[in-house]
């Protein structure tokens, strides 16, 4: 569990880029995923992670969407239109970015509506519960998730009082990759 808090500027990507650099390296990452809300934020990273970790692969999906690569930036809206994607095309078929795609997720900047600040639309999409194995613990301002050893825990706090949070449970069959 991690959330780092730094002023604009001061480095936030370049620590993300760092901090997959070791993952890879270590074997604990395969595939990263970079979500940020603007595609200004998005071509920022993308060549950010050239310069610094062009072994990677970075993959801008705005405007790359069929290459492959070891990190994805994308912004929100178009990773969820292509999560439901298919391998083939064709509905039924396998999954392009499935449950277990990405080993990591890494959220830039979560920008709330200007109408309710407290309100913020936050899909995360978890192996925890169902037929994986895992857990899936709901928490008051976000949820856990466990899988063996493994454990993630994920939570919102903003400057303008508690957020509002939902959720939802469904369960599907993990693929076998």
């Amino acid at each position: 569990k991690a959330l780092l808090v730094m002023a604009t500027g001061t480095g936030k990507t370049r620590t993300a880029i760092a901090l997959v650099d070791l993952l890879q390296r270590a074997g604990w990452v395969k595939r990263a995923l970079f979500l940020a809300d603007r595609v200004s934020l998005v071509n920022q990273a993308v060549g950010a992670f050239k310069e610094h970790l062009p072994d990677s692969s970075p993959v801008n999906l705005v405007t790359e969407r069929g290459t492959s690569g070891r990190v994805y930036v994308s912004t929100y809206p178009t990773m969820m239109g292509l999560i439901n994607e298919t391998l083939s095309g064709k509905a039924g078929s396998e999954a392009r970015f499935g449950v277990g795609h990405f080993d990591l997720v890494i959220i830039d900047e979560v920008t709330p509506d200007t109408s309710d600040p407290t309100t913020l639309d936050w899909l995360v999409h978890g192996n925890g519960g169902g037929t994986s194995g895992g857990t899936y613990e709901p928490l008051d301002n976000g949820g856990t998730w466990t899988q063996g050893d493994a454990r993630l825990t994920t939570a919102i706090t903003t400057s303008v009082g508690a957020p509002t949070i939902s959720s939802r449970i469904e369960e599907h069959e993990s693929p076998k990759n």
